[in-house]
């Protein structure tokens, strides 16, 4: 038995190619797919000359919650590299999006500007008022007492459908066809739960006021004061009462949003269930693009930004890097690294195009 192509579960860390050669249990696509994601050559750097790679960067925590199991082929022990479910489904939608572009797809859906810097809750919470920094931008967000905070994936999966509904029509007025068509349009199951939390996210976000203040990229000032995010929400919980049912957005916000939202792929999107992976995404999509040379980041300045503030340091920061694995398994182009004191950010080649080559779009307000 050759000790050096076997993994336990004290072993946290596995040769590459060893990896590689272990998950047998995969389709062709899939192995493809999953070579393409452990031939990025920054990552490849990153991680030295031993050529070894944490579990973390396929998606595990530190307990590597990794399926090894011992067989026993030709009278050979061998390890088999078994993948989750939830790493399959992973793999598998790479496999499709590194095919086709999100262009030629046409899954382009949109994100509202600032808050895609900035972010809202992961998590529910009882605070009233919610600040997140990015550089010089600060973004407060308000909640109406009797509703709280908007928070998790599905106040996410809900702004990325209005805004998108409203820059693709060109009108803050969203119909809606009922409550369970909603939940299909969001990529939630039907069901009573769902059914609940969307009515209640719908409610904190037309209950949540927005304050931004800083510098954009070119430097002007930006101060935007008391800006709402839906101004009204019209659904009747009858299924025959449903004509007429709509969601308007704020005014403001929703020219803001048809200035600069940030475009993403909602095949993407679609695969990333936990609001921390979702915030990632959105975020290294923009950021990643925008960078001229490779920028670090303190870890303390990055969690600030999407972890917890209740968290200790330690666990947000391995909350974070599984992460940003999970979310690079589907993206693999992306070239974001980390080491204990920092988190690396180089240049990438953006995975959506605009008609201008640029990553933000603009269309026209119509007064």
């Amino acid at each position: 038995m050759n000790e050096q192509i076997l993994a336990t579960n004290e072993q946290k860390n596995i040769n590459v190619t060893q990896m590689l050669e272990m998950h047998s249990e995969l389709t062709d696509a899939q192995k493809t797919a999953m070579k393409q994601v452990l031939s990025d050559e920054e990552y490849a750097a990153s991680i030295g000359d031993d050529n070894i790679v944490s579990y973390s960067f396929f998606g595990f925590d530190d307990e590597a919650r990794i399926n090894l199991e011992e067989t026993q082929e030709h009278n050979d022990d061998q390890r088999k590299f078994i993948l989750t479910r939830r790493q399959k489904k992973l793999v598998e939608a790479a496999a499709v999006i590194q095919d086709i572009s999100a262009n030629d797809a046409k899954t382009i859906v949109y994100y509202p500007p600032y808050l895609s810097k900035t972010t809202l809750p992961l998590r529910k919470t009882e605070e009233m008022t919610f600040k997140r920094t990015n550089g010089s931008i600060e973004m407060s967000i308000v909640a109406h007492p009797d509703y709280g905070l908007p928070y998790g994936i599905i106040a996410r999966r809900l702004l990325v459908y209005l805004v998108s509904y409203a820059i693709k029509h060109k009108t803050n007025v969203i119909p809606i066809i009922s409550i369970r068509d909603l939940i299909k349009k969001i990529g939630m199951l039907v069901n009573g739960r769902h059914t609940f939390r969307v009515y209640d996210m719908l409610k904190r976000l037309a209950g949540s006021t927005l304050f931004i203040t800083g510098n954009d990229k070119e430097g002007e000032e930006i101060n935007i004061n008391r800006c709402g995010i839906i101004e009204t929400v019209s659904i009747n919980t009858e299924p025959k009462l449903n004509t007429g049912n709509h969601v308007t957005l704020d005014p403001k916000f929703y020219e803001l949003s048809c200035i600069s939202a940030s475009p993403i792929d909602n095949r993407v999107i679609e695969q990333l269930v936990a609001p921390l992976e979702f915030d990632l995404y959105v975020f290294l999509l923009a950021r990643l693009m925008s960078v001229k040379k490779p920028t670090r980041i303190k870890w303390e300045d990055f969690i600030g930004q999407f972890g917890s503030n209740n968290k200790a340091i330690k666990s947000a920061k391995q909350e974070i890097k599984a992460a940003i694995e999970r979310v690079k398994i589907i993206q693999p182009k992306m070239k974001v690294s980390y080491d204990n004191d920092i988190v690396i950010l180089k240049p990438s080649v953006s995975a959506i195009k605009t008609r201008k080559g640029k990553y933000v779009t603009r269309v026209k307000v119509e007064s």
